[in-house]
């Protein structure tokens, strides 16, 4: 499905670049070169805001965002994450990357990027927050090491 979307959603993307380019710039044509790059530009905002999406998704279902949560349960809300984000990346790399890269070369690791992204900033804010190197705080370093590696 999504291999016969893309190509549609392109034209009209196309389409409509051409309808206000030429009345913005009043007929001035654009490189292929641009086209391309343009192409590749819109399916690396997909890819990232698509995994932002399932992201924050899988954090509202794990409720790590809860103030009143216990180190604990954070803890164990980033061990999950984790997991659930390492699925993720399976599930894109097996699914949505290959046929992604016809639009876009690296899509994979656009995908691996943002992914890092998303898991490191809360690390960051739990790192931050940790007074003292205890034996949750070393399993999520562990555990996010793992989730490197996938990446």
């Amino acid at each position: 499905l999504m291999e016969n979307l893309l190509p549609l959603v392109f034209s009209v993307t196309k389409i409509l670049e051409e309808d206000v380019t030429g009345i913005a710039a009043a007929g001035v044509e654009r490189g292929e070169e641009e086209k391309a790059d343009s192409t590749g530009n819109r399916v690396d905002h997909y890819i990232r805001s698509s995994l932002r999406n399932a992201f924050a998704k899988t954090l509202e279902n794990g409720s790590v965002n809860s103030i009143s949560v216990e180190v604990q349960e954070v803890s164990e809300a980033l061990l999950k994450l984790a997991e659930e984000a390492e699925e993720l990346a399976l599930k894109e790399k097996e699914m949505f990357s290959p046929v992604l890269k016809k639009w876009h070369p690296i899509a994979a690791g656009v995908a691996a990027v943002t992914l890092h992204t998303c898991y490191a900033t809360l690390l960051k804010q739990y790192l931050a927050g940790a007074s003292s190197l205890s034996n949750e705080t070393i399993s999520i370093l562990q555990r996010a090491g793992k989730l490197e590696k996938v990446l």
